[in-house]
């Protein structure tokens, strides 16, 4: 499995590393489906 390390001097905070993992780890790969339509809601693991 790939893992995805913050690097704390670059980090904004923006947060959409978790968004990217949420859909990443989504049944569809789709950003809108994966929020929207998808239950339970997949967990970012970042």
């Amino acid at each position: 499995m790939k893992r995805i390390v913050a690097r704390e001097e670059v980090c904004m905070g923006c947060g959409l590393c978790e968004v990217y993992c949420t859909v990443e780890h989504s049944k569809s790969k789709d950003i809108v489906k994966a929020y929207n339509r998808e239950s339970p809601r997949p967990i970012s693991r970042v």
